[in-house]
């Protein structure tokens, strides 16, 4: 009986050393799984400010204004009673009482004389798409398109001279591609359109606010703005209609913006 017990128990040993090994490789297992670092967790997605050279200028001096077209505090007269409630230094596009419209009256040139160029080519838009020849104006033209675009480096702190410029460089580009069967825009013209678009941090192309919000003047300029009193700055023809409409538009919802802001202070009786 006793070598039964000893057979029986020479043929379990195998199966117990077994047991054994994988009982201590499982304690092995997990000392290491424990004493292993924890995962890392995934990196935080870059900030806005990382993405966007000109979020990342504003974020630095906390001014919604990138310091390159930053305006200083100037003591200029307003054009209406409803633009004296926005500040001189304000950005233009910084919404207020206006709604969507700039905080100051648009600027009707460029006061900078070597963007006089653009002036003229502006002017020249509805006569020139009637008789196909600001191709040929642009290229008779383009050593002072060159010098213009030198010039728009050496603009500072004139957040209103770069947007006149960027609305008359949407416009001529637009007049000549619309005339033209050719798709590249001359050098002369989208140098200096390519660096104003990047001192404004927009894209070169003709947006909203060239082509409606600021472009309108007022005809008295001590009066309202208001769709009576003003006019459109720029146009590719000499139709008046179809481009005020959108004017009105602006108009209307900057002046119920306006209404709503001056309700909110009266006083309560």
């Amino acid at each position: 009986m006793a070598s039964a017990l000893l057979e029986s128990f020479d043929g379990l040993l195998p199966s117990a050393s077994i047991l054994a090994m994988s009982i201590a490789l499982l304690v092995v297992a997990l000392l290491r799984r424990r004493k292993a670092a924890p995962p890392k967790p995934p990196p935080p997605p870059p900030p806005p400010e990382a993405l966007c050279p000109v979020l990342a200028a504003r974020s630095k001096t906390g001014t919604t204004t990138p310091p390159e077209v930053a305006k200083p505090r100037t003591k200029a007269r307003r054009a209406s009673a409803y633009l004296e409630m926005e500040a001189d230094d304000a950005s233009l596009w910084d919404v207020g009482a206006r709604g969507f419209l700039p905080a100051r009256a648009p600027r009707k040139e460029p006061s900078t004389p070597a963007l006089r160029v653009l002036r003229d080519l502006g002017r020249e838009v509805p006569s020139a798409a009637l008789e196909e020849s600001i191709g040929r104006t642009i290229q008779q033209r383009s050593a002072e398109l060159e010098a213009a675009a030198d010039a728009i480096k050496s603009i500072k702190h004139d957040e209103d001279e770069l947007e006149v410029a960027h609305a008359l460089y949407s416009y001529i580009c637009c007049a000549l591609v619309k005339e033209s069967s050719e798709r590249i825009v001359p050098r002369c013209l989208a140098r200096g359109f390519c660096a104003v678009s990047r001192r404004l941090g927009r894209r070169p192309m003709l947006d909203y606010s060239g082509c409606v919000l600021y472009n309108w003047a007022l005809l008295d300029e001590k009066g309202p703005v208001s769709t009576d009193n003003a006019r459109m700055l720029r146009r590719f023809t000499g139709e008046t209609r179809r481009p005020r409409l959108k004017l009105c538009g602006a108009f209307d919802a900057a002046m119920a913006c306006w209404w709503r802001r001056s309700t909110r202070r009266r006083p309560r009786e």
